[in-house]
């Protein structure tokens, strides 16, 4: 499995075409990003960025 880069989103929303990362006090805690997230964008839940 290839590896994450470093700066690469966390999000990706089919419905809108979005990628974007985690929330800024997730990754400044060190936390692992949950399995889904709220688009920022539409709302609607968005899933992992696989690479």
């Amino acid at each position: 499995m290839p590896i994450k880069p470093r700066n690469a989103p966390d999000y990706y929303c089919a419905n809108c075409d979005l990628q974007f990362w985690q929330s800024l006090w997730r990754r400044l805690l060190g936390l692992k990003p949950p399995p889904f997230a709220p688009c920022p964008k539409c709302g609607r839940i968005a899933g992992p960025l696989t690479y």
